[in-house]
């Protein structure tokens, strides 16, 4: 069951089998590395096309 919960932001909660911190290691091998000073430069040229992708 997912829920939305009320706060300064809208937290979601997810039921899951596994612990906190096997669910964040799998969500984090899933997600790409960012180099955040690149970003920044690309976001700097004001290239939306280059910064979505």
């Amino acid at each position: 069951m997912t829920q939305a919960v009320p706060h300064l932001v809208n937290r979601l909660v997810i039921d899951t089998e596994d612990c906190f911190d096997d669910v964040r290691r799998r969500y984090e091998s899933l997600v790409p590395a960012i180099d955040f000073a690149e970003l920044v430069e690309v976001i700097a040229t004001g290239d939306l096309a280059r910064v979505q992708a």
